[in-house]
């Protein structure tokens, strides 16, 4: 059956399973939503949180809708080969109604510990009882992470929150690409699949704070005859995770799709206390049965202590690191790693555990402290003389005025991209991807202890003691994905990448301030890291020599 050979011209079936594997988590939504209480750990006060909920297949699995599989891949297409081949393959929208592509996308079905693809109703329910992988994924909420709402000033908005529900790093799909044709057509559908190794390729939302990165795993193809139903049937009785009879990788070879992209590498040491951290229930945390920690107090190895009722006198509160769940493979089966999943035969050295550092922890101080040198640059500066000198009336046209320099400019926002407003229904993607990092080689630390402070009378509040854990060093390796600006040369120029001048300048000014300590990461006022900042890519030698006008360190690491 597989390797049919086919004359050229003939017309057959041409069928591709290609399986993928999450190295970041993906934020794939339903549309749905819901609004969640969420208690403060240390203030027992709770809020409304909105999370977005995962898209499922009929198992209540995670899937992934080939239909938006396809609108990424589209514009991957049209970018890398051209618009005809994209419009072609791919379809088309536009005034006219557009045109359905010649390759049909099917939904991406979730492996499950044994490292086959779930699809079609599981009768009897899945078993989530034995198989690990698949009760992680059938959880309502797999992964789950606290983001904190911002304001017109990017800065956060009071007590405002939302959160991502996604399908946790190393959760694999496979899925079928079809269609009918000749031998164009087979070369054509090379092409697409080629296009699962495009650096910039990101499934799901909130791509430019980490989300949604995939690497290829496997590929392969064959051809049938659309006059022989018994064949058509066979193929179908198989999930898209076997293997067909030509891999497609060995075709297509190790080639990834060339780019007009530059690769920032941040390479940073902590220089203290570093705390990304998980405020809440639904936060996996590092337990006694994984590792003890190593007390800030006294420097001795201790148990890690529970997670207690904050409302309670004299219980012990504890805000905990982040530290997600996630899926390992080995010889063809997947495992859960992470917290309540952590081996328990050994203890695990402290040294070689790893802690996320999503995208948007990297992206949001990188933004804010741009916005701060955009306006330096362009003189924007508020002279509190200047307001003290004036009357009533004079104070409110300056405050008008003060007000705008904290929006960003049209340049700023192209790069940087601006969030959605229901009201208007406006928005931006932003053409810099951050991805998720990992801090590696660091101390954990339990025992850093706080009161908690009421935000009325500035007082401690009664009873209320919390403790919290962090990181003392480590290393973090970030990625951060420059793009080309939509339209080139528009605004003072296009000097760095096609980005005007000043734009790159803030940006720089700020990979600056972070690889020399004055731009911290994470919470608690911790996060003080040194560092280089490596350039690849195209346009790299432009951004190299802006950074060295700056003073960017990019050689060894400076204190």
């Amino acid at each position: 059956m597989a390797d049919r050979a086919e004359s050229a011209g003939a017309q057959g079936l041409h069928l591709v399973r290609i399986t993928i594997e999450a190295v970041s988590p993906l934020s794939i939504g339903s549309g749905e939503s819901r609004i969640e209480k969420r208690v403060e750990p240390g203030s027992g006060e709770e809020s409304d949180v909105s999370a977005a909920e995962v898209q499922r297949d009929v198992n209540g699995l995670p899937t992934i809708p080939g239909s938006g599989l396809q609108g990424v891949l589209r514009r991957l297409a049209a970018e890398n080969f051209d618009k005809a081949f994209a419009d072609a393959m791919l379809g088309r929208e536009d005034a006219d109604g557009g045109a359905a592509g010649r390759v049909v996308f099917g939904w991406g079905c979730a492996h499950d510990g044994s490292d086959d693809a779930v699809c079609g109703l599981r009768l009897n329910g899945l078993n989530t009882d034995s198989d690990g992988v698949l009760e992680l994924l059938a959880r309502p909420e797999p992964l789950w992470r606290d983001h904190v709402a911002l304001n017109d000033r990017h800065s956060v908005d009071g007590r405002r929150k939302f959160a991502r529900v996604a399908v946790p790093t190393g959760a694999r799909f496979s899925l079928e690409l079809s269609g009918w044709g000749d031998d164009a057509f087979r070369d054509g559908l090379g092409k697409i699949v080629g296009l699962f190794r495009h650096p910039r390729l990101r499934l799901g939302a909130g791509s430019g704070r980490g989300y949604g990165r995939i690497r290829l795993l496997a590929a392969s193809r064959t051809e049938a005859p659309l006059d022989d139903a018994n064949v058509l049937r066979k193929l179908r009785e198989k999930p898209p995770s076997a293997a067909l009879g030509s891999d497609v990788l060995k075709e297509i070879g190790s080639s990834v799709p060339q780019t007009s992209d530059t690769v920032l590498r941040l390479s940073l040491e902590c220089a203290d206390l570093l705390r990304v951290g998980a405020a809440g229930p639904h936060a996996e945390t590092l337990t006694h049965r994984a590792q003890r920690a190593r007390s800030a107090t006294t420097g001795e190895l201790v148990e890690s202590t529970g997670l207690g009722a904050p409302e309670d006198k004299g219980a012990e509160a504890v805000l905990r690191l982040l530290r997600e769940p996630r899926i390992v493979w080995k010889d063809g089966k997947g495992k859960v790693i992470g917290i309540d999943r952590e081996p328990v035969e050994g203890p695990v050295p402290v040294e070689q555990l790893r802690f996320p550092v999503p995208g948007s922890s990297i992206r949001g101080p990188l933004a804010h402290r741009m916005l701060f040198h955009a306006n330096r640059l362009s003189c924007r500066c508020i002279d509190a003389g200047e307001w003290l000198g004036k009357d009533e009336e004079g104070r409110k046209e300056l405050e008008k005025t003060y007000s705008g320099y904290a929006e960003r400019s049209p340049d700023l926002t192209a790069f940087l991209g601006e969030a959605k407003e229901a009201a208007d229904d406006s928005g931006q993607e932003g053409r810099v991807l951050f991805d998720d990092a990992e801090v590696r080689g660091a101390k954990w630390i339990v025992g850093i202890d706080h009161v908690s402070i009421d935000r009325f009378t500035g007082g401690a509040r009664d009873g209320a003691l919390f403790r919290e854990e962090a990181l003392l060093g480590g290393r973090i390796e970030a990625t951060v994905i420059i793009r080309p600006p939509l339209e080139p040369g528009k605004g003072t120029g296009g000097a760095v990448g096609g980005w005007p001048k000043e734009t790159a300048a803030a940006f720089l000014l700020a990979v600056r301030d972070l690889c020399r300590g004055r731009l911290a990461l994470g919470g608690r006022g911790y996060g003080e890291c040194f560092g280089t900042a490596r350039f690849e890519g195209m346009h790299a030698e432009a951004w190299r020599e802006a950074a060295k006008g700056i003073d960017v360190p990019s050689g060894g690491m400076e204190a």
